[in-house]
């Protein structure tokens, strides 16, 4: 069977750079998400996973079938591939160059979006992820170190942990001892997958000024976004 040219394959990448998720199915039986679907070497594809490996066609595509606006066909010598586009890009914040060489790092509420907050009262514990378009362009560099933090500090090298993800701070709303947690955030299935205590008040002490500040600062947003959400299910 003849391959397709490198331009219909290029102009298929181009039609799903309006998209910023992709159920990815084969007639393998695989499924798996995508945050960007790109071409390489001009005739296979690479499925970019937000802040974990990528995945690629097992061979070059030969043929490409268009369903709908959102869905498309595509197919190698050993495997077909059904892509189906979720929801539009919203382009990330262009913030500079930055270094993430530890969690806190990525502790800022620049980079919260209180739509996706989660509250789960048996808990009482309050998640906050990271927002990968409020987070910003990510460097190859940024995304590396990034990765490094989730692989080694919150768990994120197991197999199980290779989906499309982001950073989540957890807060304890009505606690004495002030604890704060990090974790993976599967942005695939909507949902905190690990979690690592990674503050409580004895370390305040000790802790540089700098540093501290975003632990209260998180702190205190959660339990102001509490209040409004309350008020809100009170209304309702």
């Amino acid at each position: 069977m003849p391959y397709i040219s490198k331009q219909e394959v290029k102009k298929l990448v181009e039609n799903l750079e309006r998209f910023g998720l992709f159920k990815v199915t084969t007639d393998k039986g695989t499924e798996f998400m995508a945050t960007e679907i790109i071409d390489n070497m001009g005739d296979f594809l690479e499925f970019r996973r937000m802040l974990a490996p990528s995945k690629y066609s097992d061979n070059a595509i030969i043929d490409i079938e268009y369903i709908s606006e959102t869905m498309m066909i595509c197919k190698t010598p050993t495997t077909t591939y059904t892509i189906e586009a979720l929801y539009g890009k919203k382009e990330p914040i262009d913030r500079g160059r930055r270094k993430f060489n530890q969690v806190e790092d990525l502790m800022d509420l620049q980079y919260v979006d209180d739509n996706f907050n989660m509250y789960f009262p048996e808990l009482d514990l309050l998640i906050l992820p990271i927002h990968p378009a409020l987070l910003g362009k990510l460097t190859i560099t940024e995304q590396a170190q990034i990765k490094r933090i989730i692989n080694v500090y919150l768990y994120g090298k197991e197999q199980s942990m290779q989906m499309c993800r982001t950073v989540c701070f957890q807060v304890r709303l009505h606690d004495d001892r002030n604890r704060v947690y990090a974790g993976i955030f599967d942005l695939e299935h909507g949902c905190s997958v690990t979690s690592k205590q990674i503050f409580e008040e004895y370390m305040s002490v000790d802790m540089p000024d700098n540093i501290l500040v975003k632990y209260r600062a998180f702190q205190t947003h959660a339990k102001e976004f509490m209040k409004k959400f309350e008020k809100l299910q009170n209304k309702a």
